[in-house]
């Protein structure tokens, strides 16, 4: 690939930030005329470069010299995001702002909860029972549909409970090993398998037109990812569903996420005195 990019045989080239390291790509890179760059779900740029995935801060230095014009594409961004990325990427303070508006007439928002009889959600087991309703309609009309969840273990247990239940389904998340993964993907892509049961690590890259259900079986941490993972459904044009099963226990679990992502005051303290004592090298 590197040598056809090279001999200028290539039109577009898609590659991860982690390739960034390969010194051959750097090498083929010089001897290449790039005329665009384009960075792809770019809030992860700003989401991630700083901790999950440091080589997203380095797409600037590929091209030290003189870059090409380059372009940020992502569906969720707030005005902090879109400073982020703008920051993280080196964007020029007068780089031009395009956006789209996100409603989607496509779509139909759903909410159970607590107060939507007769389909009431008063406790988790409640939800079970709405799902199975809406996934045996689905797998009767052939529909496609993919099922969030806020964590693995809820996935797993989900997926073998629907399984139990007769319905023809398959789990994904990222703690399966690559190929698993490959291959759940592989399937929903050929329309072999019809219904995912999937933490958020499902869906980038997933460009699906036909999917009519998105379900989020737990509240979703935040209303960016909310959209973000609905507008995965009806990209076809055509009427599909975003459903949410809220019991009143769920918020539980999303503030602990929230607390356990954030230093505490003690952490913070405790850091200050090591900066500050200059031991084990730190200054």
């Amino acid at each position: 690939v590197y040598q056809r990019m090279a001999r200028g045989q290539l039109r577009l080239v898609y590659i991860a930030p982690e390739r960034i390291r390969d010194a051959a790509l750097i090498e083929a890179l010089r001897n290449t005329k790039v005329i665009q760059i384009i960075v792809d779900e770019a809030h992860c740029v700003h989401m991630w470069g700083h901790n999950f995935r440091p080589d997203f801060l380095k797409i600037p230095s590929l091209f030290p010299d003189k870059r090409p014009p380059m372009a940020a594409l992502t569906a969720t961004a707030t005005k902090e995001t879109r400073a982020g990325i703008a920051d993280a990427l080196g964007l020029s303070e007068s780089f031009e702002l395009v956006t789209k508006s996100v409603d989607r007439p496509e779509l139909k928002l759903i909410v159970y909860n607590n107060r939507t009889a007769p389909e009431r959600i008063d406790h988790k087991p409640d939800k079970l029972r709405i799902l199975l309703k809406i996934l045996h309609t689905a797998q009767q009309r052939d529909e496609i549909a993919l099922v969030y969840t806020a964590t693995v273990r809820q996935a797993e247990q989900l997926y073998r409970q629907l399984n139990l239940y007769g319905l023809q389904v398959r789990c994904y998340h990222g703690r399966m090993n690559t190929q698993a993964r490959e291959e759940v993907q592989e399937l929903f892509r050929e329309g072999i398998v019809k219904i995912i049961i999937a933490t958020k690590a499902f869906g980038m890259g997933i460009d699906k037109s036909d999917v009519r259900y998105v379900i989020h079986y737990d509240v979703p941490g935040d209303l960016e990812s909310y959209f973000q993972e609905i507008g995965r459904a009806g990209r076809d044009g055509l009427p599909a569903r975003a459903v949410l099963l809220y019991a009143p226990e769920d918020r539980a679990l999303q503030e602990w996420f929230i607390e356990n992502n954030v230093i505490s005051f003690q952490e913070l303290h405790q850091l200050y005195d090591v900066l500050g004592s200059g031991k084990n090298g730190i200054v």
